[in-house]
């Protein structure tokens, strides 16, 4: 069986290779600090020194955050074309620039001379993972459980990576006394959830009791005031209706000639 990198941004520490397909965008953050061919890689910062100080100030530019490390770890890093250290490879080697632009996957310096057709180097690139043999990688088997209504995924509630090889470890294993361990429901929520939920709870009621009190009261206060508004329009009809109108010219001209006087 290979173990090997499937995913992006997915890490094994044990990986022997990488899925071709997988080579230009998977981010690595391991440990690795060798070369494929076995050759140790040189820290970060000191192939960067190497040829920093003779740069101009364009080349400069095109330093990338990653060249300033001081581990020595295998990376993904994608020089851009115009870097100095792009199109430099191992002297002898094929010219090309498959590994400093990331389609090789990981990668690193190593204490090898290099050049890039003008100028010579103290350090080259090289690969850190070959391609897997695709042919003889075995992935896991879903597993999965009956439901009403057809399958769905299992989701584990046990440690996989420790529990699933252990068959191939012992020819038998004794879990021990089952008192010793402590079961719990996969769905269980911790008790500060519970309460947090609770409270959400109450507090909407309460905004809701308190919504629908505000529009009831609104809605009565609006019934009030058409009530009285009603009551005086059929007053005054009838003031009007009862009253002669002759009455009422000459009661004002009385009241104006008060006035006058």
């Amino acid at each position: 069986m290979i173990r090997a990198f499937l995913k992006k941004q997915t890490f094994s520490e044990g990986a022997e290779c990488i899925v071709q397909k997988a080579m230009t965008d998977y981010e690595y953050l391991g440990n690795v600090d060798k070369s494929n061919e076995g050759e140790s890689c040189v820290p970060w910062i000191e192939s960067t020194e190497s040829w920093f100080s003779t740069a101009s100030n364009t080349e400069k530019q095109r330093k990338q955050p990653t060249e300033n490390f001081h581990h020595s770890k295998c990376r993904n890093i994608k020089l851009p074309i115009d870097h100095p250290m792009h199109n430099v490879t191992a002297n002898g080697a094929l010219k090309t620039d498959d590994i400093t632009s990331g389609r090789k996957g990981p990668w690193c310096f190593i204490e090898k001379p290099g050049n890039d057709g003008i100028s010579t180097f103290s350090y080259s690139p090289s690969a850190c993972f070959d391609p897997c043999d695709e042919t003889r990688i075995v992935s896991d088997t879903e597993k999965k459980r009956v439901i009403e209504n057809g399958y769905t995924v299992l989701k584990l509630n046990y440690n996989p990576t420790l529990l699933d090889p252990i068959e191939k470890l012992f020819d038998s294993y004794d879990f021990g006394n089952m008192k010793y361990y402590t079961f719990k429901k996969s769905r269980e929520q911790a008790p500060q959830y519970l309460v947090l939920r609770r409270r959400v709870f109450t507090a909407l009621c309460i905004i809701f009791v308190a919504v629908m009190i505000w529009i009831l009261t609104c809605f009565c206060i609006k019934k009030h005031s058409q009530k009285i508004h009603r009551r005086k329009q059929k007053a005054l009809e009838g003031f009007y209706e009862n009253t002669d109108l002759a009455d009422i010219k000459m009661q004002s001209e009385l009241r104006k000639e008060r006035e006058d006087a």
